[in-house]
């Protein structure tokens, strides 16, 4: 671990007094395990970031399938036919990534709903399953309980179960086995599980993956990547940003922001196309966020803004009206800021029902204001000139801009723990990949407007 490693934290519940506890994973030459911590005593303060994300046991439990109450005021977002009962849990782990999933395992016994809860451990050696004794009282006490350890090191590749009678280990020349295909091969009934990954990037990508193939509802894989290692976190240490406004986490990577920026296009365009005349502003923003936990969204970092009408003039920060009813020639917004994979996404777009001439116009001008101001970052301009210059386009194409909407920072979530800065405020250059210019106009003579947001990049 390094003196600035990126840790995971796991609640029991999401309320109540919090005891943290540390699984920490030693380093040679670490700066935090054999430089920081040997000299650490009772008293000595240390400074924490963080973390918030999804896993977290949920209060009323898994309950019909889905969470009584998820972090940050997630909807359960099940697809129809997704709703019957959750019984069994299956929570997948390597290396020191066991302490995101421990104590889900321990609310998951504490709770006594689930029929069975499965652990897959992946580690090189036996001894990497360093909670191994404790493991196994469990498992003696607790009937549902079942852990399996899926190992691998240089001289011979085996698949062991440890239990309380010991180790027995099946030789193989085979590809090592890994905790994703231990579950898989265990035929766990998808339909009805539960998933909590915590550990190596790769493992939770394909882990996901395979697992919604094989039948888990996407809303039910909650994961969070780990990244335990020095030498890995100098090989994938984030970008050098020079201006204090553009920190960002141990973790962050281009590559989590792109596949973030992706992944949220997609979740647009798809909830347009649900959205129809005769719905209420509230049916769009309940059916997007249902939309955005089946694609996997863990939870939101704003909230879904959905504005049909009228309202598409007034920004995100000014009262909707929920109530307002999509007309069959109408304009609506649609607005994202769901967290992938502990990334925060964030997109919007605006689009027209039927002919809605005005609407598709002021829809077109903001696109191509955003085309034009972006041209002008790449040029080297600062975020307060990309507004002005902004606001002079606006008005060749009949609209002005609404200088409420700022634009502001994406980062590994929270973005908020290195500061609410607005693109706008920004007297420098901005960097690649982590702000997001947003354009909001209105039509200077009628009653609509339009939106458009995407994240700034130099390869889009």
């Amino acid at each position: 671990m390094s003196g600035n490693s990126a840790s995971n934290v796991a609640e029991r519940d999401a309320s109540g007094p919090v005891r943290l506890e540390f699984h920490i994973r030693r380093m040679p030459g670490g700066v935090f395990t054999d430089g920081i911590l040997p000299r650490l005593a009772p008293g000595d303060a240390l400074t924490l970031e963080g973390p918030l994300g999804a896993c977290v046991w949920p209060g009323d439990g898994w309950r019909n399938g889905a969470p009584g109450s998820l972090p940050h005021g997630s909807s359960n977002g099940l697809p129809n036919g997704s709703q019957n009962g959750a019984d069994h849990l299956v929570l997948l782990a390597t290396g020191t990534g066991f302490a995101g999933v421990f104590p889900i395992l321990m609310a998951a016994l504490h709770d006594r709903r689930m029929a069975s809860v499965t652990l897959y451990w992946g580690g090189r050696r036996p001894d990497d399953c360093y909670a191994a004794p404790l493991l196994n009282a469990l498992q003696g006490k607790h009937a549902g309980l079942r852990w399996h350890a899926a190992l691998s090191d240089t001289t011979r590749v085996r698949a062991v179960e440890l239990d309380g009678g010991g180790a027995r280990t099946r030789s193989s020349a085979s590809a090592p086995p890994r905790v994703q295909d231990l579950a898989l091969a265990a035929g766990h009934d998808w339909t009805r599980s539960v998933v909590y990954a915590c550990g190596n990037p790769a493992m939770v990508r394909e882990a996901r993956a395979r697992l919604v193939e094989a039948g888990l509802p996407r809303a039910r894989f909650l994961s969070a990547a780990f990244l335990p290692s020095a030498a890995r976190a100098a090989v994938d240490a984030p970008p050098r940003h020079e201006h204090a406004w553009e920190r960002v986490g141990q973790r962050f990577t281009m590559a989590g922001i792109l596949d973030a920026r992706q992944r949220s296009l997609d979740a647009v365009r798809d909830i347009a196309a649900l959205i129809r005349p005769g719905m209420t502003t509230r049916d769009a923003v309940n059916a997007a966020d249902a939309h955005l936990r089946g694609m996997g969204a863990s939870h939101n970092w704003h909230p879904t803004y959905v504005r049909f009408g009228a309202d598409t003039q007034s920004p995100a920060v000014q009262p909707t009206d929920f109530q307002r009813v999509l007309r069959d020639d109408d304009t609506f917004v649609v607005d994202i800021g769901p967290v992938w994979d502990g990334y925060e996404g964030d997109y919007g777009d605006t689009f027209v029902t039927g002919r809605d001439d005005a609407g598709a116009r002021c829809a077109r001008a903001a696109r191509e204001v955003f085309r034009r101001a972006r041209l002008d970052w790449l040029a080297g301009a600062t975020g307060e000139a990309l507004y002005d210059r902004a606001d002079a386009y606006a008005r060749e194409y009949g609209c002005a801009l609404v200088r409420e909407i700022p634009g502001h920072r994406v980062s590994d979530f929270p973005h908020a723990l290195y500061g609410k800065h607005k693109l706008a405020h920004a007297d420098f250059a901005p960097a690649d990949g982590i702000w997001v210019l947003e354009i909001q106009v209105r039509d200077l003579a009628l009653p609509v407007g339009a939106f458009y947001e995407d994240v700034l990049l130099r390869e889009a």
